[in-house]
């Protein structure tokens, strides 16, 4: 667990805490109970529904999520059959292990046990509010605003909107969290913010399909050029840069910039009506 000399404001990305632990509803609000009791501030934001342009991509999340379940399905259910019986110990054993793989990427967050964690989250008293678009705005522009320190999330893609402070929820033995501080991070990569989100591009990301160099590629040219302008200018041969075009890598940086709407007006309006003086007072 982490230790603070002072208590921090932490807005968790609720919909990435429980893809973590998934039907183990108790643990994750054990953890939230903690984290209060160590006197930390908490804010759970769940996801609205996604922007149009994103429709697609939730989409093949989704298809990925069903077909992993009916592999899972037909792999344990061949494990039961003669057939499987009569394999060694060895290749039993990696069945197994794919069929738990599979079912692990297959759960899909349901309306009921989405439901069930709110209610738990409402008799702790723990405050939650829901997006009327994705999470990832809101917590961003309460960040931007100063309302809180930290995001929890499992998601990295907060660090290309340049939030100073993430948790990522690890579960390793007696660890619970890893942190990463922003200014750290710029640091130790001799980057700038700007720099650090076009590597991060370089990288792979869905507005730039087709585009996906290794980290280390990516980061060293982004130390030396400063920009994915300079470096098309640079080293417009390199295999994959031509596909980048000007409208394709706006678009790439628009997904990641800080909402220009404040905190309020990303809210659904029910929520805000409930937790409003509790997030005007963070």
């Amino acid at each position: 667990m982490i230790t603070e000399s002072k208590p921090l404001r932490i807005g968790v990305d609720a919909l990435s805490l429980m893809y973590k632990y998934k039907t183990d509803v108790k643990e994750a609000l054990d953890l939230l109970l903690r984290l209060r009791a160590a006197g930390h501030t908490l804010i759970l934001v769940f996801d609205g529904r996604a922007p149009e342009e994103k429709q697609e991509e939730v989409k093949q999340r989704r298809e990925l999520r069903t077909s992993a379940a009916q592999q899972a399905t037909d792999l344990k259910g061949f494990l039961h059959t003669v057939e499987a019986k009569a394999l060694d110990k060895r290749a039993l054993q990696m069945l197994e292990f794919s069929a738990a793989r599979l079912e692990h990427q297959g759960w899909q967050l349901t309306r009921e046990i989405r439901q069930t964690f709110q209610g738990k989250l409402w008799t702790a008293d723990i405050p939650y509010v829901k997006a009327i678009g994705e999470a990832d705005g809101l917590l961003m522009m309460l960040a931007k605003e100063k309302k809180i320190d930290c995001i929890m999330s499992t998601d990295m893609d907060y660090l290309l909107g340049s939030i100073p402070r993430l948790w990522i929820p690890v579960r390793r033995g007696l660890v619970e969290f890893e942190e990463v501080m922003m200014d750290e991070v710029l640091h130790g990569e001799n980057m700038t913010a700007a720099a650090f989100r076009d590597a991060c591009l370089l990288c792979g990301v869905e507005q730039l399909k087709g585009v996906c160099f290794p980290p280390h590629k990516a980061f060293t040219w982004m130390r030396y050029y400063g920009s994915i302008e300079a470096l098309l200018q640079g080293s417009a041969d390199i295999g994959g840069l031509s596909q980048i075009s000007s409208e394709k890598l706006s678009k790439a940086r628009v997904a990641y910039e800080q909402p220009a709407e404040s905190w309020p007006l990303l809210v659904k309006p029910e929520h805000l009506e409930k937790r409003k003086e509790f997030l005007e007072k963070l």
